[in-house]
């Protein structure tokens, strides 16, 4: 899965771009069906002037059900990069049919 950050009002750092990739792929990675390549758009609209400006935006698109966009804006960039997150896992789940990948059942347990 690609995931492509771009920004707006700002740089981007190196923390922050791990971040967008570490909860992007800690949110989706029980969803069966994943889009291939994700954008993720980031942005500080008042700028230094601080408050609920921070915005994440992740859009992927899904081969047989279309774009699935979710966004969530804060104060912290990082906290809004994780809501975003879990709202697009989501709206993956609602929109690409079976919800998630089950487990091995009796994996390590009761096994002789």
């Amino acid at each position: 899965m690609k995931i492509d950050i771009r920004t707006r009002g700002f740089r981007p750092t190196a923390a922050l771009s791990a971040h967008v990739e570490r909860e992007v792929t800690r949110s989706l990675s029980r969803v069966r069906h994943r889009p291939a390549a994700i954008l993720a758009s980031l942005s500080d609209l008042n700028g230094p002037r601080g408050g609920e400006d921070k915005r994440c935006q992740i859009r992927g698109c899904l081969a047989r059900t279309g774009e699935v966009v979710a966004s969530a804006a804060g104060a912290d960039m990082y906290r809004a990069i994780g809501m975003a997150a879990d709202r697009f896992r989501r709206a993956l789940v609602r929109k690409g049919g079976p919800r998630t990948v089950r487990r091995a059942e009796g994996r390590g347990k009761g096994r002789t």
